[in-house]
């Protein structure tokens, strides 16, 4: 599967988004979930690319952790290489309490009420994303 966004991330996160691809696809999915595969789909966004996603419901945040390389979504195909679209599967929660087990923030929950169930983020410090804008002026 594509890494190649990996290398986008902080690499506190890319550390962490490396180890969980390798230990799902390596170790816990042909045991739980035989035949699928996970990789990252998406990670740092451009402000347009972020806006993009906003005005299409995807995110709340016109400024979000992805802009910030702190966070990304994963997609997991089937035993048959087929993407699998409903985030309510639960491959996507196994998947996350994998990352969640390596420090990052999974299941997080939209305005809308909808989980964002392809979404993982490591906020440095347990801070918010306002908090960290303002303690990172450079990087917004």
């Amino acid at each position: 599967m594509s890494t190649a966004r990996i290398d986008r991330l902080q690499p506190a996160l890319a550390a962490r988004a490396s180890a969980g691809i390798a230990a799902l696809n390596d170790l816990f999915l042909p045991i739980e979930f035989p035949g699928f595969v996970v990789h990252v789909s998406d990670t740092l966004r451009t402000a347009d690319e972020q806006a993009k996603a906003h005005a299409a419901g995807l995110s709340d945040l016109t400024l979000g952790w992805h802009n910030l390389g702190l966070a990304f979504d994963f997609e997991v195909l089937n035993e048959k290489g087929v993407y699998v679209t409903d985030g309510a599967h639960p491959v996507y929660a196994f998947c996350g309490s994998v990352w969640a087990l390596l420090g990052c923030r999974y299941g997080i929950v939209l305005r809308s009420g909808q989980i964002d169930h392809d979404h993982v983020e490591w906020r440095p410090g347990n801070v918010t994303l306002a908090v960290y804008v303002a303690q990172h002026p450079l990087v917004a």
